[in-house]
C-alpha cells in the first residue's frame, strides 16, 4: 500500500481535497458525519493535522490572503455556495471581499 505523510497546517493554511470515490466521513469542524462523493471537493482547514486517506487525495495546499485596510478581493464563484459572511452567491457571479483579516479561498 502507498504510505502518505501527515500533513500538519499552521491556523492559516488549508488542504483543497478531493474524493476519488464515494465513502463516509467525518467533518473536521463539526465533526459530524458526511456522505463524501467521487470528485467532491471540500477543505482541511488549519491548524490541525490532516491524516491522509486512499479514499482522498489532496490537489493543493493553500495559504490565507490577507485583506488590509483599503484592500479587497475580487472574487468568482466556481459553485453555487454561501459565502464566508452568509451571502448565497451564484455560479459565475463576481463580488468584492473587503472585510479585513485573513480569507481563506473556498472549493
Amino acid at each position: 500500500a502507498l504510505q502518505q505523510e501527515l500533513q500538519t497546517l499552521t491556523s492559516t493554511q488549508s488542504l483543497h481535497l478531493r474524493a476519488t470515490q464515494d465513502f463516509m466521513d467525518t467533518d473536521a469542524a463539526t465533526g459530524k458525519k458526511v456522505r463524501r462523493h467521487a470528485g467532491d471537493e471540500w477543505l482541511f482547514r488549519g491548524p490541525g493535522t490532516y491524516m491522509p486517506r486512499v479514499t482522498v487525495e489532496s490537489v493543493a495546499l493553500r495559504e490565507d490572503v490577507v485583506v488590509k485596510t483599503n484592500e479587497a478581493l475580487r472574487l468568482r464563484a466556481k459553485n453555487k455556495h454561501v459565502d464566508a459572511s452568509g451571502v448565497e452567491r451564484a455560479v459565475g457571479e463576481e463580488y468584492l471581499w473587503q472585510r479585513e483579516g485573513a480569507y481563506t479561498l473556498s472549493v
